[in-house]
C-alpha cells in the first residue's frame, strides 16, 4: 500500500491535483456576483471595477505560479460577471442621468417662457396653464393678477433675467415637483421669482404655481415703500438635485 506524500514533500507543480485554488481567484467571483449592485446607485458601479481589478490579479497569480495554484476559470468568471455588470450599471446610470439633464432643460425653458408671458402682462395666459386643484386657480385670475401686477407695476423694463437656480424635489403628497428660482432685474426694482413645476401622472411637467418678491438688495436701492409684499409659494422646499446657473 503506498503511503500518502507528506505535505512537506509535495511538489505541486508535479502533483496538479494538490494544487491549491486562488483565493484571489474566489473573491472576485463572488465580487462580480455582488456587481449587480451597480443598478441601485451611481458610485457602486465600482463593485464590479472591483471584480475586475481582482480577477486581472488573480490571473497574474494563477499563470505565475506554474501550476501550484489554480482557479482559472473562477477568475474568468469573475471577470466576465464584473465586465457585464460595469458595463449595464454605468449605461443605466448614464441613460437616468441623460433623462435628467434633458428634463431640467426642458423645464428652464418652460421657466423662461412662463416668465417672459408674466413680465409681458399676459396673466391669463399664465393663470390658464394652472392645474384645476391649484391654490392659485382656486381664488381666481383676478387675485391672481393683483398679486403679480402688483410687484410689476412701476418698476419699469426689463433689463435682465437669470435662472438661478433649478430644482426637482419629492412633495409632500407625493410625486414631485420643481421650482425655478428667477432673478429679475427692472429698471426701478429687482424681483426673486419662483415658477413652480409639478410633474402629473403622464409624466409631463406642468406650471403648478407662481410666487415673487422684491429683494432686499432693491428695497436698499430704490426703497419703495408701496411694493406689496410678494405672492407667497403654493410649495414648501425639500431636498431636491439642483441644476445652478
Amino acid at each position: 500500500m503506498t503511503e500518502p506524500v507528506s505535505d512537506d514533500r509535495l511538489d505541486r507543480a508535479t502533483d496538479p491535483e494538490y494544487a491549491a485554488v486562488c483565493p484571489l481567484a474566489v473573491i472576485a467571483l463572488v465580487v462580480g456576483v455582488l456587481g449587480g449592485a451597480a443598478f441601485l446607485a451611481a458610485p457602486l458601479v465600482a463593485v464590479p471595477a472591483v471584480a475586475i481589478g481582482l480577477a486581472l490579479a488573480a490571473r497574474r497569480k494563477i499563470r505565475k505560479s506554474q501550476g501550484v495554484l489554480v482557479g482559472r476559470k473562477l477568475a474568468v468568471a469573475g471577470l466576465v460577471l464584473g465586465i457585464a455588470t460595469a458595463a449595464a450599471g454605468g449605461g443605466y446610470h448614464l441613460l437616468l442621468w441623460q433623462g435628467k439633464q434633458q428634463t431640467l432643460e426642458d423645464l428652464e425653458t418652460q421657466a423662461i417662457e412662463t416668465l417672459d408671458e408674466i413680465l409681458a402682462g399676459r396673466y391669463e395666459t399664465v393663470f390658464e396653464k394652472l392645474p384645476d386643484d391649484s391654490l392659485q386657480r382656486k381664488l381666481g385670475l383676478d387675485a391672481f393678477r393683483q398679486g403679480i401686477s402688483g410687484l410689476l407695476d412701476g418698476a419699469g423694463g426689463l433689463v435682465g433675467r437669470d435662472l438661478m437656480s433649478l430644482q426637482i424635489l419629492p412633495f409632500e403628497s407625493g410625486g414631485l415637483v420643481a421650482p425655478a428660482d428667477m432673478r429679475v432685474n427692472l429698471e426701478r426694482r429687482i424681483l426673486e421669482v419662483t415658477l413652480w413645476f409639478r410633474q402629473e401622472e403622464d409624466g409631463h411637467w406642468r406650471l403648478a404655481g407662481v410666487g415673487g418678491q422684491e429683494t432686499v438688495e432693491s428695497i436698499a436701492k430704490y426703497g419703495d415703500e408701496g411694493v406689496p409684499p410678494g405672492v407667497p409659494a403654493p410649495y414648501q422646499r425639500g431636498h431636491g438635485h439642483d441644476h445652478h446657473h
